[in-house]
């Protein structure tokens, strides 16, 4: 027993021990357990499949801790928004089209504006601020359509992405994207420069016709265009200050304000809106006023003036038309994106963990495959639908990115309209017919086969000189004319005018033309075989004859009538007025 109760009372005081290991070896356990899995965690990659990795801030780090050392792969760019590949399509198109009619209309109104400018008398510093706006504003136009077809042409991924791997975003002094830098700020000069200078030709024209005897108050032209500048400059420093200028990937294009909401709307929305507002006012009211002058002066003013300002009221419509219309759809549009920002950067986060699961579920099913040796197709997996997973809410219509081309289409067509004036419309017609006319006689040559052109150009050639000499003066639009039904023809012998008899013998030609024999050194006419009947013409005495009066006969002035006409002009315009000479 005492053996017994010695060895009771040494296990006994064991037990202690026993607990003491196994408490130990289970926190040890549970220990490994923890710090297996927080290195298995922060060893996990995030930055693959639509993610890159990247240092620049942007609104992808901004949503997860997990990717605040990631960026959105340039590939997947088109997602930011929630297009397709279809739509992303489709927005490209449009853009190729769009850009390529807004060239043609821009050649069109610069071609018009050209000769506007030739037809003046003035320099273009010495015009009233009126006629400098169009030109501005039609290179705004122009640069927002170059700026347009060179993304298209380089590759928007020139423009829109760092490196051809990173989608830009908070850039330049995050991003430090120089060709997103540079394309930013020329491309948002144009847009703030064609809305600002949009709103000054309607304050311009209410002026003329709210007050026509001091529209701007003495303030020179220089003045205008320097507070257009100066503000735009203003907004372009505070964009680069702030990082503001960021890339729209289905459009191509960089500008302030997409990364941030606050920035959206200072840089785009407010300018667009102001200026359409503002805009709007104006080209209502002077319209108003313009139809107000035309049924005051119907009475008092002559038929011709009533037309041009019946003409003015129509373009002035129509060119309202258009620039609200292309304001508007501007406005409209920037103020969709405003709407959407923050709802589209969290559907983005859903996309990107949704395409994350995709990328290490395929990686999963690669590896079992290589490690049994199989192919990946026998390896059962299954992808999510990560588009469908994404709200509506979160994504943005394609036409939304088709509609800056629209504008700037509708923009040119409302321009080209205003400066079409009635003496532009004259000339467009004028130089339409001629081109027609042009292209009709090289048609006909082309389609003509090779004998009957031979014919008709043997037939040209055998025409007598007085048949050509007739054909000549008609192709110069001149007013003299043949008459083959009087009995007498006048042509001149160097000296004076005189008559031919029409009816010697032998003196007719093929067309029954009269046939005015080659002259001497004497001023008579030299003996002529007639290739008909083979007769001699005997020279002709030739008599003086007064200037004939009659339309219906050929009348070249003498050296001396020359010269005498050059004397009396002369005279004239020496004694005459500036006008005078102009006529």
């Amino acid at each position: 027993k005492t053996v017994q109760s010695n060895a009771l009372v040494s296990t006994m005081g064991r037990v202690p021990y026993y607990i003491l290991v196994i408490v130990s070896w289970s926190s040890a356990v549970i220990l490994a357990q923890n710090t297996t899995s927080t290195t298995t965690t922060s060893s996990i990659d995030y930055c693959v499949g639509p993610l890159v990795p990247s240092d620049h801030k942007n609104a992808i780090q901004e949503k997860d801790e997990r990717f605040r050392d990631c960026a959105l792969a340039c590939q997947e760019a088109k997602a930011f928004y929630g297009l397709s590949d279809g739509q992303q399509s489709a927005v490209d198109y449009v853009t190729i089209i769009g850009t390529i009619l807004c060239l043609i209309g821009l050649i069109v109104l610069s071609i018009n504006l050209y000769f506007d400018t030739k037809s003046s008398k003035e320099k273009f510093t010495q015009k009233p601020l009126l006629f400098h706006i169009p030109y501005m504003i039609t290179v705004s136009t122009f640069g927002l359509t170059l700026l347009m077809s060179i993304s298209l042409i380089i590759g928007k991924e020139s423009v829109t992405c760092f490196e051809d791997t990173e989608f830009t975003m908070w850039n330049p002094g995050y991003g430090q994207s120089v060709g997103c830098t540079i394309f930013g700020v020329l491309f948002y000069y144009f847009l703030l420069g064609y809305e600002l200078y949009v709103l000054l030709l309607s304050f311009v024209v209410w002026r003329q016709f709210k007050n026509p005897m001091d529209p701007l108050w003495g303030i020179r032209n220089k003045w205008w265009h320097g507070i257009i500048i100066i503000t735009i400059l203003i907004a372009i420093i505070v964009g680069l200050a702030t990082s503001a200028i960021d890339a729209i990937e289905p459009m191509g294009v960089c500008m302030p304000g997409p990364a941030d909401k606050l920035q959206l709307f200072g840089f785009i929305v407010f300018p667009m809106l102001f200026s359409c507002v503002l805009s709007g006012i104006f080209l209502i009211w002077s319209a108003a006023l313009v139809k107000i002058n035309i049924d005051k002066h119907k009475r008092t003013v002559n038929k011709m003036a009533t037309q041009n300002m019946l003409d003015l009221f129509k373009r002035i419509l129509w060119y309202g038309f258009g620039v609200l219309f292309t304001l508007s759809l501007l406005t409209a549009t920037a103020f969709r994106f405003w709407v959407k920002h923050d709802k589209i950067r969290d559907s983005l986060a859903v996309w990107i963990e949704c395409s994350l699961t995709n990328y290490f579920t395929e990686l999963q099913a690669s590896a079992a495959a290589e490690q049994i040796g199989v192919p990946l197709e026998s390896i059962p997996y299954t992808l999510n639908d990560c588009d469908s997973q994404r709200s509506d809410d979160g994504k943005i219509s394609p036409f939304w990115f088709m509609s800056w081309n629209i504008s700037c289409l509708m923009a040119i067509i409302a321009q080209i309209i205003l400066s079409f004036h009635t003496k532009a419309r004259q000339r467009a017609a004028m130089i339409r017919q001629k081109t027609i006319g042009k292209l009709t006689d090289v048609v006909s040559d082309t389609l003509q086969s090779p004998k009957s052109r031979s014919k008709s150009r043997s037939k040209n050639s055998s025409k007598t000189p007085m048949s050509q000499l007739k054909l000549k003066a008609n192709e110069n639009g001149t007013n003299n004319h043949y008459d083959h039904d009087s009995p007498r023809t006048t042509t001149t012998t160097g000296a004076s005018s005189v008559i031919i008899p029409s009816q010697q013998n032998g003196t007719n030609g093929d067309n029954g033309y009269p046939i005015t024999p080659p002259m001497d050194n004497n001023g008579g006419h030299l003996d002529v075989i007639n290739s008909n009947d083979d007769k001699i013409l005997h020279t002709i005495e030739m008599q003086p004859k007064a200037r004939s009066q009659s339309r219906d006969e050929l009348f070249i002035p003498s050296p001396q009538s020359m010269e005498e006409l050059r004397s009396n002009s002369t005279n004239q315009g020496t004694n005459g007025t500036d006008e005078d000479q102009d006529i």
